[in-house]
């Protein structure tokens, strides 16, 4: 099927840059430290263990960590939450992703269960799931508001980002490309949910719950590229983008690909020639 301008998509991660803007926005304002410990704004979640397997292949924890993890950490994926095999494996098991009717209130504070691969800070890798639902959660309980209208409110409606949603109408579902797969043959998935594989439609999951257009997502990295300003419209401060595209991590920290790093909230690809 020819895909078309309004054509709406499942945004996966690229749901994360918005969740990082988002957190930027409020660390701008003072109400949150770059530094500040997750249990500060969820007392249950303070020290996580450190997921290791028995003789049995078993995922058991091996110790405690060595200390809290901070919202730095899980911008940058390398808090250890759910970033690498061990614990990706361990949120499966332990029964703590969102069930079907869950809000990011109901699913977040069991992640105080959750094993991490390793010491906070120690390693970069890829947290696909955890790490920025539970930023997308910080936000609720800072601002007061559900992360859908602070997106709304702060990012998606002043940057005309209008088919940008977790929740589509009936006319935008009429617009959601389906997804497929190949099992011998292509084939498109039974719409179960309008949203990411995996999660249930009641959750606004920071890391990959989003739907948008291609023009929407157009307007954002726009912005981006203006330094957090579109239209006349200043979303975040030119600095903060500044900052947000800065690498934070050393490239000798091991876990993730040559010439790339983390700044906030999006990868930096960096080499010689660049």
């Amino acid at each position: 099927k020819p895909v078309k301008r309004n054509s709406i998509f499942r945004l996966a991660s690229m749901s994360k840059p918005i969740t990082g803007v988002a957190m930027m926005q409020l660390i701008e304002k003072g109400k949150i430290d770059v530094y500040d410990n997750i249990s500060k704004y969820i007392p249950e979640i303070k020290i996580l263990g450190i997921a290791g397997r028995n003789e049995n292949g078993e995922i058991i924890k091996v110790k405690d960590a060595s200390r809290e993890i901070t919202i730095f950490e899980m911008l940058n994926h390398s808090a250890g939450m759910a970033q690498d095999v061990l614990s990706m494996e361990h949120y499966e098991i332990a029964g703590l992703r969102p069930k079907e009717g869950e809000k990011l209130c109901d699913a977040i504070p069991r992640i105080k269960d959750l094993l991490l691969d390793c010491e906070p800070g120690t390693s970069m890798a890829y947290s696909a799931h955890v790490a920025f639902d539970l930023m997308g959660y910080i936000i609720e309980l800072v601002s007061d508001m559900p992360y859908s209208e602070y997106l709304k409110k702060y990012i998606t409606e002043p940057l005309g980002m209008k088919d940008t949603v977790f929740h589509p109408d009936e006319e935008q579902l009429s617009r959601l490309v389906k997804i497929y797969e190949a099992d011998g043959e292509i084939k498109s998935q039974p719409d179960v949910a309008q949203n990411f594989i995996g999660f249930p439609r009641s959750y606004e999951g920071g890391s990959a719950c989003l739907l948008g257009t291609v023009p929407d997502y157009m307007q954002f990295a726009q912005c981006l590229l203006n330094g957090g300003s579109l239209d006349g419209v200043q979303i975040l401060k030119p600095e903060t983008v500044v900052y947000m595209r800065t690498p934070h991590i050393s490239p000798c920290v091991k876990g993730f690909n040559k010439d790339q790093v983390w700044g906030i909230s999006m990868r930096i690809v960096h080499t010689d020639k660049a």
